[in-house]
């Protein structure tokens, strides 16, 4: 029988011939490379550390090996010198074995780890190793003329050396140009790791506007900073049938959003309450309407004295929409969820004194017959005697409560 070894030279074998680049000089760096590689670690042997099974993995790494040895007039030094890594407690991790090969070929100058790390991405661009080598000759990002339209002012340079390992070239200069106006470290890392900003660029100059935002108001949690950011995209960049639901267009909901004269409390009260001013402003989004069929659970009316309770089901998107801005909460985002009967949506109300009143949204799951949600006005919780009328009309009709 053939051993394990046995088929991992033959997949080894045929990566590695597979790869080798075209041009006799670059095929004869490339299998010197290799060769090298080899001889002086386990990275591309079944040794006694740890090798490489998963054929994608390996792959990426003969990937890089061969457009290393396409970049072999940027070497600043040849593979038979390298001296790598000495393990210390255990094995040696292949993505450190790699960078340190990286360092030695072409590292005249310190470049940051995320970087190398960059050249095994499956996502790397061409600029991603441009800039590699851009640094590694001694030269600044900031001077690199093939970069994102990220702004970089002065002091972003010194970050941007800092940035964690684990970003990639495009993460850790949008996160060094957030430090370098002040944002708070963790504020950065949430914004370049998380959000678009991170990966896109476009509108640099009504995104600094906001980046400044959080350092003008001193923004302080990385939870609320993240929101403040999806929230402001959401609005003035996204198209509106995606943010509010059927009835709206590709249109943004608000595509004049500014910066100017906000405070993070008139923001956060903004946040609260979008649904309901954009209905004051564009009353045609709760006009237009579609239906659905209701669930096979009945509505009910239930007089206790002079107090009456209702409780029924929501069966439009126009339905959603307004009992969302009345309650200050997203129940509008269940459109479509409603639409395909995969939950249900339901209003409490009560009538006491000829007065109306909504007490509670609730969500139903009809497959399970339960009861998973039921919040009060801006999502809080529900009251006592809610919560008994819910518990009643749950057991009339045979659901869970899971609240």
């Amino acid at each position: 029988m053939r051993s394990r070894d046995h088929y991992f030279h033959q997949i080894m074998d045929e990566l590695l011939a597979c790869h080798q680049p075209s041009g006799g000089n670059n095929r004869r760096a490339y299998w010197n490379l290799v060769t090298q590689v080899r001889r002086l670690s386990d990275l591309l042997s079944p040794g006694p550390s740890r090798p490489i099974r998963d054929p994608m993995e390996l792959r990426a790494y003969i990937r890089t090996l061969k457009t290393v040895a396409e970049k072999r007039l940027h070497w600043a030094n040849t593979p038979e010198s390298w001296i790598p890594p000495q393990a210390k407690g255990g094995p040696l991790s292949h993505r450190v074995t790699l960078r340190s090969l990286l360092g030695h070929l072409f590292e005249r100058y310190p470049v940051p780890d995320f970087m190398a790390y960059s050249w095994l991405s499956t996502n790397a661009v061409r600029w991603h190793e441009a800039l590699y080598l851009h640094l590694a000759s001694g030269k600044g990002v900031r001077q690199f003329p093939d970069r994102p339209a990220i702004p970089l002012p002065p002091k972003a340079a010194r970050f941007f050396m800092q940035a964690p390992d684990d970003f990639t070239p495009t993460e850790a200069m949008r996160w060094s140009q957030l430090r370098s106006y002040g944002v708070r470290k963790k504020i950065a890392t949430e914004i370049a790791r998380y959000t678009t900003a991170g990966s896109e660029v476009g509108n640099e100059s009504f995104w600094e506007t906001v980046f400044r935002f959080f350092v003008r108001e001193n923004v302080t949690n990385e939870d609320e900073a993240f929101a403040i950011y999806d929230f402001i995209e959401e609005q003035k960049f996204r198209p509106g049938i995606e943010v509010w639901g059927r009835g709206a267009d590709e249109r943004p909901l608000q595509p004049d959003f500014t910066m100017k004269g906000r405070t993070l409390k008139s923001l956060r009260r903004n946040m609260t309450n979008w649904r309901e001013q954009i209905l004051a402003k564009r009353p045609e989004l709760a006009m237009k309407t579609f239906q659905w069929d209701s669930s096979p659970f009945r509505s009910m009316v239930h007089q206790e004295g002079n107090v009456k309770w209702l409780m029924f089901e929501l069966l439009s998107d126009r339905a959603l929409i307004l009992e969302g801005a009345a309650m200050d909460h997203c129940v509008a985002t269940y459109i479509d969820s409603c639409a395909k009967h995969r939950c249900s949506i339901w209003s409490l109300r009560v009538h006491e004194q000829g007065i109306p009143k909504r007490m509670a949204t609730i969500e139903v799951m009809p497959n399970e017959k339960s009861i998973v949600h039921a919040k009060a006005k801006c999502n809080n919780q529900i009251d006592d005697n809610s919560h008994r009328i819910l518990k009643y009309w749950a057991e009339r009709e045979g659901l869970k409560l899971e609240i």
